[in-house]
């Protein structure tokens, strides 16, 4: 599989098998391409397992002591171990499975991966993404109902902004606008 030249995670933290299929189930399209592709990945030395943050024998991979198998409805990742590792203080299939986050984000296929999503810039955005993250506590994103004219209305009917464009002498900004917004902070169910 073809690989995108991407900016990798600056986070550390590990993979969960609950990440892993997040991230790979879109380009996949199925859980068990994913286990399949990650089985692979770990019988050539790529990736590498944790069961509760002792990483496995590569040789444990490459033989089948441990594989992921997949389930696809509802889609999720299941470790199977026939091998005992003595650092392990609980049951198998209690253990928590990570895989390590660099040689993870490394491997994943272009059909994977987003692009980063960057904030929209301009006095514009900057307006419209503070007034929807005052409006829309927390995080700002609207109900999924909401028209961009209706958050246009909306914004232009608030004090704040109202005073905000007198004092610039500027206008209420583009539904093109709030649409970008919108589409970067997302929507709420």
């Amino acid at each position: 599989m073809a690989k995108a030249a991407h900016k990798l995670s600056t986070r550390t933290n590990p993979v969960t098998l609950d990440e892993a299929l997040a991230l790979c189930l879109p380009g996949f399209g199925s859980a068990s391409k994913v286990a399949a592709w990650l089985n692979l990945l770990l019988q050539m030395g790529r990736i590498f397992l944790f069961g509760d943050g002792v990483k496995m024998p590569p040789a444990s991979c490459q033989n089948g002591m441990v594989r992921i198998v997949s389930f696809d409805s509802p889609p999720r990742l299941e470790v199977h171990v026939s091998a005992w590792c003595p650092q392990w203080t609980r049951n198998r299939e209690d253990l928590e499975w990570t895989f390590e986050r660099t040689g993870f984000e490394a491997n994943l296929p272009a059909a994977t991966k987003q692009a980063p999503r960057r904030e929209p810039t301009g006095w514009q955005a900057v307006l419209v993404l503070r007034w929807l993250r005052a409006a829309y506590p927390p995080d700002g994103k609207v109900p999924d109902g909401k028209t961009y004219k209706e958050l246009r209305d909306e914004m232009a009917r608030d004090p704040r902004v109202i005073a905000e464009l007198k004092r610039t002498g500027r206008a209420v900004p583009s539904e093109d606008t709030i649409g970008r917004v919108v589409e970067y902070l997302g929507r709420s169910d």
